[in-house]
């Protein structure tokens, strides 16, 4: 026995042995260090620790034994020296092979609160806190299952192949410093083959702060991690990893803060599948501020991070994922009060709910909502310059090939940047980003997915009471859907209200002659956006996308204002044979947006609606595209917004008519219907007929013709006989030869449905046959903009013909408007044919025309299938929205 140390020999029963500082029970195989108050384990055994342990040695218990159990029994394990580098809580050697360390109730204060580097370690149910490291594995196929790790710098770093990382607790791990600081990760794996799941990785943080220095404070903060994964092969799936982020800040005249980090999850691997996670508001946040009463003063603001999913490998699935409103956030403030210059700058480049860099991936089922990225800046001094740049602000960003994006919900993400500055200054805001799905990869397929509500939104506002001022506001983003690869399919998808805004303000109170500059660009506001070969667009709704901006410049000198405004698309496609067909595209700046340079286009039953400016842009290019517009539903105030010599380049209608279903339910694929806002455009206007469309071109811009256009279709099939209906085995029928009955081919029904003639004639009719009219329209309850409300007319018989009670009578719709509420039936009440129906009011001021054709629908005798004939003209009601707010409708 060596001095100061109590060596227990096993008996070798297998009963777990007792560790305590007075040697243990009997048991062999463990020693105890009375000057260092630690333990060494040797043999292999299954051990408990008898009591609490407090050591200022390197370890406090070393397994140096394979098939080692040792049982914590709820105790804690203290370091109480000065420098805890290369320390270990439990240290499980290289040659303890399958060790575990089970039940701890308490590691703290050293490098590593349990280290373990044999192959197969077992590391469960341990509470470690307050070290480097948590939990700490560097050989193959540990299990660390049922910990607390949280309160580290880094809770579970585990660098072996075949890792199963399972329900563990990695929470509120953080770094702090006042220069450049690294942590705050809840789990770090870079070995292959890992599985990493059930965990709780969230509120890590990494922060750097600087303060109440003079001169230069720079700081700069890199970590804020869930979960970091580097290998291939790996499994991260229903981990919770939330509210984790990086975090800088700095004050002094020169002052510069950065943050990179602030993710819920970053794999780097190949082969990984990502799923059933929680990846909520991770943040990057940099907001320096520096003044100066007598310098040069300058602020320089960076954040880069604020992701819910990051994923750089190849062959990837992330799926079944809330990563909802991570964020990058960069403030600045710079300011000085003497003569002097005053300098600010924020960049955010982040905000992703998920991001992913890989080819041949699946994102599917995720939601990825409310992520952002803001900027601020503001300057202020004799001559002061202020800048906010944004990049990100996405829900879903995909930059590699052979992915698909589908059913995932992308909504209300946003790019935001502000900046203003004072006193002889320049302000620039610039914010990029914004968007629901973006993929930059060829062989995209983007299905199914809510793409609604995001924006891009830039600020900026100068002013100067001495000198010139200028202000420039630049918004490019808001988009629902962008693609830029080739061979896309865009199908299935909802991107409706995404906008782009930018807002600009220059002004200048000097009293000499100064220059006041202000411009405002926004660029995007659009639903879906292509610009790759071979896309096809179908069956999307992309409704109510915008853009706008603002432009103002005040001064007694000179002013220069301008505003460009480049988007609002429901749909923009400008590639080579893009295929558009099957689109509701309503309320948008503009419908859809084609180029003339693009060629093989295909443009066909698209429902564009209710444009601000115009239904379809083609803009003005080389001059060198082709293609066939056909089939669409027009009905814009101004349907086409193109150059005579841009629209001759497209086909307008089919050469010949083609058998088919058509946009507005008739039998012919011709040409476009075309109508208006108001649903009385020129197809509104045209008499309908058996075939659906018309042989008058309709002038689609000045020399340019669709020569087929689409109108209202008549009923085709018609009675091989007129019935006569019980209890008359005839009809009787007026002077005039309708209807008219074959003797031979009497026929007698029992169905009162189908008894539709009385036996007596009206003695002053005003037409011939059955003939009927609207005599009321009106409205029940209350009726405004956009509202449902409840339409009643009522049809009175004004043939020689009249009908039973029992007649079955219905309106057929004929124009476009009529469509929108379909095939109805009249019921017959109080001598006439009423119609109660709940009617969507229009949202927009302006005279909307319905038009029915009344029919009878009875049964043909020779095939017993109910036919239709029809029952006088059509009829119509209008439907008139005030600019006031007020509705009316009316019957001719």
């Amino acid at each position: 026995m060596t001095l100061g140390t109590i060596t227990v020999t096993s008996s070798g029963s297998g009963t777990p042995v007792s560790i305590n500082h007075t040697g243990g029970d009997g048991g062999a195989g463990y020693s105890y260090d009375s000057g260092t108050k630690s333990y060494t384990i040797t043999r292999a055994g299954s051990y408990y620790l008898d009591e609490d342990i407090s050591t200022s040695n390197s370890f406090a218990i070393e397994i140096q034994a394979s098939d080692v159990t040792l049982d914590g029994n709820s105790h804690t394990v203290t370091y109480t020296g000065t420098d805890n580098a290369g320390t270990s809580g439990v240290l499980i050697d290289s040659t303890a092979k399958g060790a575990s360390v089970e039940n701890f109730a308490g590691i703290t204060g050293f490098e590593h609160g349990i280290s373990a580097y044999a192959e197969g370690a077992d590391i469960e149910n341990n509470t470690v806190y307050w070290n480097d490291y948590g939990i700490y594995s560097n050989n193959s196929s540990a299990k660390i299952f049922d910990n607390n790790a949280s309160s580290n710098i880094y809770g579970i770093w585990s660098s072996g192949d075949s890792a199963n990382i399972t329900d563990n607790v990695a929470c509120f791990n953080n770094a702090t410093g006042n220069g450049e600081v690294t942590g705050g990760y809840g789990i770090w794996s870079t070995g292959e083959h890992a599985t990493i799941q059930g965990n709780n990785a969230s509120f890590n943080s990494v922060t750097a702060s600087k303060s109440g220095v003079t001169g230069d404070a720079t700081v700069s903060a890199t970590g804020g991690y869930g979960i970091y994964s580097t290998g291939n092969d790996t499994v991260i799936t229903n981990n919770e990893v939330n509210n984790n982020s990086a975090y800088a800040s700095s004050s002094s005249s020169s002052s510069t803060a950065t943050a990179n980090g602030g993710y819920g999850i970053q794999s780097l691997g190949n082969n990984v599948t990502i799923a059933n996670n929680e990846a909520n508001n991770n943040l990057a946040y940099a907001s320096p501020s520096s003044s100066s009463s007598f310098t040069h003063s300058s602020s320089t603001a960076t954040a880069n991070g604020g992701y819910g999913i990051q994923s750089l490998g190849n062959n990837v699935t992330i799926a079944d994922n809330e990563a909802n409103n991570n964020s990058a956030y960069a403030s600045s403030s710079s300011s000085s009060s003497s003569l002097t210059d005053s300098s600010s700058t924020a960049t955010a480049n982040g905000g992703y709910g998920i991001q992913s860099l890989g080819n041949n991936v699946t994102i599917a089922d995720n939601e990825a909502n409310n992520n952002s990225a803001y900027a601020s800046s503001s300057s202020s001094s004799y001559s002061s310059s202020s800048t906010a740049t944004v990049n990100g602000g996405y829900g879903i960003q995909s930059l590699g090939n052979n992915v698909t994006i589908a059913d995932n919900e992308a909504n209300n993400n946003s790019a935001y940047a502000s900046s203003s500055s004072f006193t002889d200054s320049s302000s620039t805001a610039t914010a990029n980003g914004g968007y629901g799905i973006q993929s930059l990869g060829n062989n995209v397929t983007i299905a199914d997915n809510e793409a609604n509500n995001n924006s891009a939104y830039a600020s900026s506002s100068s002013s100067s009471s001495s000198s010139s001022s200028s202000s420039t506001a630049t918004a490019i983003g808001g988009y629902g859907i962008q693609s830029l690869g080739n061979n896309v399919t865009i199908a299935d998808n909802e991107a409706n209200n995404n906008s782009a805004y930018a807002s600009s303000s220059s002004s200048s109170y000097s009293s000499s002659f100064t220059h006041s500059s202000s411009t405002a660009t926004a660029n995007g506001g659009t639903g879906i956006f292509s610009s790759g070969n071979y896309a096809t667009i179908f069956n999307n709704t992309a409704s109510n996308n915008t853009i706008s901006g603002s432009a103002t410049a005040t001064g007694p000198g000179t002013l220069t204002k301008t505003l460009t405004l480049t988007g609002g698309f429901g749909i923009n496609a400008t590639g080579d044979y893009a295929t558009i067909t099957g689109n509701q595209v309503s309320g948008n700046r503009y419908g859809i947006g084609i180029s003339d340079s693009a060629t093989g286009l295909t443009l066909t039953g698209n429902w564009i609606n209710q444009s601000i400016v115009a239904g379809l842009n083609i803009s003005t290019g080389t001059g060198t595209g082709d293609g066939s517009i056909y089939n669409n539903y027009f009905g814009n105030d101004l349907n086409v917004c193109a150059t005579a010599s841009s629209a001759s380049r497209y086909h307008w209608n089919n050469t010949e008519p083609r058998l088919g279903t058509n946009v507005v339910g008739g039998s012919y694929h011709a040409g476009n219907y075309w109508s208006n806002a108001s649903g009385n455009g020129w197809s509104d206007l045209q008499t309908p007929n058996e075939t659906g469309y018309s042989l008058t071109p309709y002038e689609v811009t000045s020399g340019v013709y669709d020569y087929n256009p689409l109108i209202g279709m008549l009923p085709t099939e018609t009675p091989t006989a007129t019935p006569t209906v019980s209890p008359s085995p005839t009809v009787t029928a007026s002077p005039t030869p309708t209807p008219t009955v074959s003797p031979t081919q009497t026929t007698t029904t029992t169905d009162n449905s189908d008894s539709y003639f009385l036996d007596n004639s009206d003695p002053t009719p005003d037409h011939t046959g059955v003939y009927l009219v609207i005599t009321s329209a009106t409205f029940s309850g209350s009726a405004v903009p956009g509202s449902l409300t409840t339409l009643n007319l009522v049809l009175d018989s004004r043939g020689s013909i009249q009908l039973s009670p029992q007649a079955r009578l219905g309106l057929i719709p004929t124009n476009a408007l009529a469509q929108s509420i379909g095939e109805q039936p009249l019921v017959y009440k109080d001598g006439a044919y009423v119609l109660t129906y709940q009617f969507q009011v229009p949202s927009q001021p302006g005279s909307y025309v319905y038009i029915f054709k009344p029919m009878q629908i009875t049964r043909d005798p020779t095939t017993g299938k109910d036919i239709r004939i029809p029952a006088g003209d059509p009829v119509q009601f209008t439907v008139t929205v005030g600019t006031d707010g007020t509705v009316t409708v009316k019957s001719p």
